[in-house]
């Protein structure tokens, strides 16, 4: 009886997995909200931590509260994983009964999209409901202070408390260059105003790397700061006080990661545009 209640409880939420086309889709039980995107999900009989995928709360306590509304304790739930970390930690998207959480979280505007999701289709649920609570004004989206454009805007807007100064500026630099580099390769353009465009691309993408290496050194700062203090509660015999230690020591690590990942990418783009600014110096009629 038990485990017929259990699979009427997921049928709508399966349906709606079943349109992003998850090769394979685990089951389990929430057993905590850490934050505003991190779960304890029971797993085959082990607690695991997942992480809702591409997305990250909004600043303040509302995205925890509003989680835990959404996955009170007990709710059983699927995951389709996205990808797995090497220490064990997994991000995934979570299924339950009304459907996609990673997705009621952007619609009440308690999330905000930070990466595009590889997954077409659950991008453009993403993208549509984040729309739909910017328009009402939902959540962190209460009032026009918090918007970067307007609703149709597909910039990605990640918490600056989250993630950092630095890649809040990469966000809006990361669209503003893939829009430019689309524009000079469809547009015909003198080469002068290419250089000029360029120039001041390169520009701001070497202020974003500049603020990046910054964020991740102090992010790198933090992991260590944590793992000491995790350290010296072992010691002390304080397991609580261990626990959290090294759950804030794994969250920064993360965090620290992800900084380097966005490194790497501008790293990338600062290359490009100085190997396209190169190409139009050289180019014959441009002297």
């Amino acid at each position: 009886m038990k485990l017929h209640r259990h699979l009427l409880v997921l049928a709508s939420g399966l349906a709606f997995a079943e349109a992003a086309h998850a090769q394979s889709l685990l089951n389990g039980i929430v057993r905590g909200v850490i934050d505003g995107d991190n779960l304890l999900i029971e797993i085959n009989g082990a607690i695991r931590e997942v992480n809702l995928a591409y997305i990250v709360p909004a600043p303040g306590e509302s995205a925890a509260q509003y989680l835990e509304e959404l996955l009170p304790m007990g709710t059983p739930v699927q995951i389709d994983v996205a990808f797995t970390l090497s220490t064990g930690r997994m991000y995934g998207y979570v299924y339950q009964a009304n459907g996609l959480v990673n997705k009621q979280m952007l619609e009440g505007g308690q999330s905000l999209i930070y990466r595009a999701s590889p997954n077409g289709v659950i991008q453009s649920w993403y993208q549509e409901a984040q729309t739909t609570a910017q328009v009402a004004g939902l959540g962190y989206w209460q009032g026009s202070s918090a918007l970067l454009g307007s609703p149709q805007s597909n910039s990605l807007m990640p918490a600056a408390s989250y993630v950092g100064v630095g890649t809040l500026v990469l966000a809006a630099v990361g669209v503003g260059l893939f829009k430019l580099h689309n524009y000079l390769r469809k547009r015909p353009t003198h080469p002068k105003q290419k250089l000029s465009q360029l120039q001041r691309s390169l520009e701001s993408s070497l202020s974003v790397q500049k603020q990046l290496e910054r964020d991740l050194a102090t992010g790198q700062q933090k992991v260590e700061e944590w793992m000491a203090r995790a350290k010296e509660a072992v010691q002390q015999n304080d397991d609580n006080l261990a626990r959290t230690a090294l759950v804030q020591k794994r969250l920064e690590a993360e965090k620290a990661e992800q900084l380097r990942m966005d490194l790497q990418q501008v790293s990338q783009q600062v290359t490009e545009i100085r190997t396209s600014i190169d190409q139009i110096q050289n180019q014959k009629y441009f002297h």
